[in-house]
């Protein structure tokens, strides 16, 4: 959890919808990339503030999206 309020921001689609963090994701850094460019797309058109934003990739990065299973 970010700890930023998951608001309609597009066309009907929050925050999580775009975000898609239930999807298989080859890597860790693909998931980063796609929350970078998703965020960054939000923060361009003030939907989200700059410290949302550092909110929404740390919260990414701690997620362990992407990283393989341990053994």
């Amino acid at each position: 959890d970010s700890g930023v309020a998951n608001r309609v921001v597009d066309k009907g689609c929050t925050i999580d919808d775009l975000i898609l963090d239930e999807q298989a994701w080859s890597s860790q850094a693909a998931f980063l990339a796609h929350v970078s460019k998703v965020s960054f797309d939000l923060l361009k058109v003030r939907k989200i503030t700059a410290a949302e934003r550092s909110k929404l990739m740390v919260a990414a990065q701690a997620s362990g999206i992407g990283t393989a299973p341990a053994n």
